[in-house]
């Protein structure tokens, strides 16, 4: 049978194919503007006097069900569904998002503060806790019977556009000791809301090749929400969500070699040189996508669907009110952000190579419905940095997709990168994903004609 009206909502989720945003690029001392997403405290003391994003994305999809080699993605008879290798299990997921970083720009209030404004437009999707046999049918052109039992999986789409500044602050300089903060107020402006939550429901189709007679059966209780007018979302001042968010960071440095970096100028007077990297290592600290976005014109639904019906019922009207009994419906749709915690820690090894490690925590379970959340991974990053060039090799443990190998770089006004590349080329993965930008960097002015101490390093 295709018309497997519980499933429909699974689509919508699976058609996004774009979880973390950047891979290994946000660890860069040159991030700019970009360091706002992770930690917006890294945008003071940077090595620019000014940083204009023109244009960047990131995208990226994991999953714990496919697994595939990038290169026979390449070949013209590939089929996706029927040569992937599967990876069946009683709780499969699927996460995907994507990230676009609009005209954004940072600069220097004073030596000890910095701005940073920035736009994005962000979509995160998820299928999350779903039987394989399930996915299974999903995808069955053929009719054949089957039972699917005790179902509790959740499905969520949301797609919202953000305008954000950034303050940050230096809050503590001791020369050896350096502390920082700094905090992003944003405005969300919702685009899309949609999500599926199944509680225990089970599914059985009895085919007998006779429309008539083969019935499909199913219980328990499933709880829809969506925008009502996305079908025909024609102007984008009308049935949106609103809302505001925030985000927190704190970066530490640690600089046992700070007098290498001082200089007195003509006038006496002692400074940083502020082109300079000063730290052996610092600590990062940070929660991102505090808040919530409220749709107004938006249904809940709560469906009962204890009913038995032939495939002739369904063909002649699928809709859900015709099938099942709905027992409550609401207005109004909240949307938590993907509330997220991330720990940094970067080791300048010499003048110009970092080893960096870097942890992403999801604060939103994946069983909250309307739940939009990344997933937990674990990162090191090896990179070579300098003002005009960064070369960085980011190997991530993802949850879901497990371990991931990437490559990436950074040349003057441009980067490029993944984070699975190099697994996905060399071996099968479970996870894909590809950033790249185009910037306008103004450097900090390197310190010429110092009268009492020299640059050493």
């Amino acid at each position: 049978m295709k018309n497997k009206i519980l499933f429909t909502v699974v689509f919508f989720c699976l058609s996004f194919a774009n979880a973390q945003s950047y891979f290994g690029y946000l660890n860069d001392n040159y991030a700019g503007v970009h360091a706002v997403l992770n930690n917006p405290a890294n945008i003071v003391d940077s090595r620019f006097r000014a940083d204009i994003n023109l244009f960047s994305f990131s995208g990226l999809a994991t999953n714990d069900y496919y697994g595939v080699k990038f290169g026979d993605l390449m070949k013209s008879d590939y089929e996706f569904e029927k040569d992937a290798k599967l990876y069946p299990s009683s709780s499969n997921n699927f996460l995907t998002n994507f990230d676009v970083l609009g005209p954004s720009f940072m600069f220097n209030l004073n030596r000890k503060s910095s701005v940073a404004l920035f736009t994005r437009v962000r979509s995160i999707s998820h299928l999350s806790n779903i039987n394989s046999n399930t996915l299974n049918e999903i995808q069955n052109e053929n009719n054949v019977s089957y039972q699917i039992n005790n179902q509790n999986f959740s499905i969520a789409a949301n797609s919202w556009a953000e305008f954000g500044a950034s303050y940050a602050r230096i809050i503590m300089d001791n020369d050896q000791h350096f502390l920082k903060g700094g905090f992003s107020a944003k405005y969300l402006y919702g685009l899309f809301t949609g999500y599926a939550k199944a509680n225990n429901i089970n599914l059985a189709f009895n085919y007998t090749g006779d429309p008539n007679t083969s019935t499909f059966s199913s219980s328990g209780y499933l709880e829809s929400g969506n925008l009502n007018s996305i079908d025909n979302f024609e102007d984008p001042t009308e049935n949106v969500g609103t809302g505001f968010g925030a985000d927190l960071g704190f970066t530490y440095e640690y600089r046992p070699d700070h007098q290498k970096y001082k200089y007195t100028n003509k006038d006496g007077v002692t400074n940083y040189h502020k082109e300079q990297n000063k730290y052996k290592f610092k600590l990062g600290v940070s929660i991102t996508d505090i808040g919530a976005i409220h749709y107004n014109d938006a249904t809940v639904n709560v469906y009962n669907v204890n009913t038995t019906y032939t495939d002739a019922q369904y063909n002649a009207n699928p809709s859900f009110n015709n099938l099942y009994n709905t027992i409550s419906q609401t207005k109004s749709v909240k949307f938590k952000l993907p509330t997220a915690i991330h720990l940094n820690a970067d080791w300048r090894m010499n003048k110009s190579f970092y080893l960096n490690l870097n942890t992403d925590f999801s604060a939103v379970a994946a069983e909250v419905k309307n739940s939009s959340y990344i997933n937990n991974n674990v990162s090191i990053t090896p990179r070579y940095e300098a003002k005009w060039l960064s070369v960085y090799t980011p190997i991530s443990y993802l949850e879901y997709s497990g371990l991931q190998a990437g490559f990436g770089f950074r040349f003057g006004p441009l980067f490029v990168g993944s984070g699975s590349i190099v697994s996905a080329l060399l071996s099968e993965t479970k996870a894909f994903d590809a950033h790249l930008g185009l910037k306008i960097p103004i450097y900090q002015n390197k310190i010429k004609n110092i009268e009492v101490n020299e640059l050493k390093n």
